[in-house]
């Protein structure tokens, strides 16, 4: 008997525009074959810091996922838009990470019994990328409380820099996939 089972990869990260890998992760990318209209890309400007991801996951990733009802989420886990990396031009902190793998979490709790599976494959900063994997690793585990988690000595720092509230031209760059994709918000 052929497998009904229907899933949503949410791949390492929400692409910056045309900048690694280029020509790749246009809105107008959907899939092919059979999943022909099951890939989302949002192809977010570099510098987005955590409001545009934020604003993405609350008006695309989820929603997406409402909408699709996977019976497992797969998750392509990887911190290219860490601010350290140099390739991906973003500017996130390991908190953002937390918080993309608590959305899904809880996404996958709510449509497909809990079903998630996290496969890390990415990240450039040898400095950086253990801390935002500690970050998605501690809210697997449910480690919750900064006095239980792993300190990131960089988090401060980064949080504080400009641009990590979410700009009108990110806005708009998500909104355009909202319009594109049919996602219901």
């Amino acid at each position: 008997m052929p497998s009904t089972a229907k899933w949503v990869a949410v791949w390492r990260r929400l692409r910056p525009n045309n900048n690694y890998t280029a020509d790749s992760g246009a809105v107008s990318e959907r899939g092919g074959g059979k999943g022909e209209g099951f890939t989302i890309n949002v192809p977010l400007p570099p510098g987005s810091g955590s409001g545009a991801y934020e604003y993405a996951f609350k008006k695309v990733v989820v929603p997406a996922l409402e909408q699709f009802k996977p019976d497992f989420v797969l998750v392509s886990s990887g911190f290219d838009a860490s601010y350290a990396d140099p390739l991906a031009a973003m500017i996130l902190s390991s908190n953002v990470f937390r918080f993309m793998a608590r959305e899904l979490v809880e996404a996958a709790k709510r449509l497909c019994g809990g079903r998630i599976v996290f496969a890390h494959e990415g990240g450039y900063s040898e400095t950086y990328v253990p801390f935002c994997g500690a970050a998605v690793l501690e809210e697997l585990l449910g480690v919750h409380g900064v006095d239980k988690q792993i300190k990131d000595p960089f988090l401060s720092e980064v949080e504080r820099w400009g641009y990590q509230e979410l700009q009108e031209h990110q806005k708009k760059a998500v909104d355009r996939v909202v319009v594109s994709t049919n996602v219901r918000t």
